[in-house]
């Protein structure tokens, strides 16, 4: 009997940088012996570098439990943690999320009669900062900030007075001095 995965899902309006999130890979049907696999933009997940062994050739499976690190940080910053729960399922956490994050995260489940896939896509916005901190200058000047939201064709723009806070998908497009 092929395994059957049970569908999860991240929010679908994305989450926001530095929060943190997990899903579970259940397998509800199928034959042993089973593996399970975890992958990020259909490629396998590596592991933390251990020492020796490539760390992109590594496959997070439900053999075990295991680490591994996504875009760079220290050990346990924005690093990624699988878990097996049970030999059905697997659990992905990440406990400190990163605009590296987003992604199409696949479980594969497999066993001699077949091998499925269930992929949800996890979406990570910007968090709230300051212009300031990205743009240290005087604060009593106004600043034209310029941002093209995903959801909409046309450029907004809109007048903030330093420091101001304003939600900051990926990156500030451009920051204007008003000189008048």
């Amino acid at each position: 009997v092929p395994p059957v995965i049970e569908p999860f899902n991240f929010p679908g309006d994305g989450l926001v940088e530095g929060t943190r999130t997990r899903v579970v890979c259940g397998v509800s049907h199928g034959d042993p012996p089973l593996s399970i696999a975890w992958l990020k933009d259909g490629a396998p997940v590596p592991l933390q570098d251990g020492g020796g062994e490539d760390p992109s050739a590594a496959v997070a499976t439900a053999a075990a439990a295991a680490t591994f690190g996504n875009g760079g940080g220290s050990s346990g910053d924005g690093s990624v943690v699988i878990t097996t729960l049970d030999p059905y399922s697997s659990l992905l956490s990440i406990p400190r999320l990163t605009r590296h994050h987003t992604g199409r995260y696949t479980c594969q489940a497999q066993n001699p009669a077949a091998q499925v896939r269930y992929t949800a896509a996890l979406l990570v916005k910007g968090k709230w900062c300051t212009l300031r901190d990205k743009f240290p200058t005087d604060p009593s000047f106004p600043a034209e900030v310029i941002s093209s939201p995903r959801q909409s064709h046309t450029t907004h723009t809109k007048k903030y007075t330093l420091p101001t806070f304003v939600q900051q998908f990926g990156r500030v497009d451009h920051v204007i001095r008003d000189t008048g």
